[in-house]
């Protein structure tokens, strides 16, 4: 990357991943788009966009969904933060 030029949220191969892990863990988990929104405070289409990466999850969206599948993210990231 560089020097000035910033990679959107939505684009970092990080978050894309952790944003998979979550989707992958809900359907093994049986929750569905509604039923996370719900936990969230969100509406079904926020999950849509977010599963899709059109639209990003604050931290504690993110900290709640992680919480709703019984994973935290050390977990995610091999035991390091993102």
């Amino acid at each position: 990357m560089s020097k000035g030029r910033r990679i959107s949220i939505l684009q970092n191969q990080r978050y894309q991943r952790i944003v998979l892990a979550l989707t992958v863990a809900s359907d093994v988990a049986g929750l569905s788009q509604t039923r996370i929104a719900d936990a969230l405070g969100l509406q079904q289409p926020d999950i849509s966009k977010v599963e899709s990466f059109q639209r990003e999850l604050t931290i504690t969206e993110m900290l709640d969904w992680l919480d709703l599948v019984h994973l935290d993210i050390a977990s995610l990231t091999g035991g390091k933060l993102v």
